[in-house]
């Protein structure tokens, strides 16, 4: 997958209801950064689109990370989900 689902973030007193989606993006191999920042762009629109905001950071690794706050009311299987949507 390009799109890799990274364990949700959530509060102590209720794990299994995030509060934040991380979405994993890296190149494939063999492609370099640009093509990670073209689909960023794309990822962002989305959001945009949706009325969901996104923050976008580096990885620390070869690709980014995209921070999407979300109500806490959706069940973590549901976050999950949304990533393979």
């Amino acid at each position: 997958r390009a799109i890799e689902y990274h364990p949700a973030l959530g509060l102590a007193a209720n794990i299994y209801r995030p509060t934040h989606l991380i979405l994993d993006l890296d190149p494939p191999t063999g492609d370099d950064f640009a093509a990670v920042v073209a689909v960023a762009h794309l990822v962002k629109q989305t959001l945009d689109d949706c009325g969901l905001a996104g923050a976008v950071k580096t990885s620390g690794s070869r690709g980014v990370h995209i921070f999407v706050p979300i109500d806490h009311s959706a069940p973590v299987d549901d976050v999950a989900a949304a990533t393979r949507a």
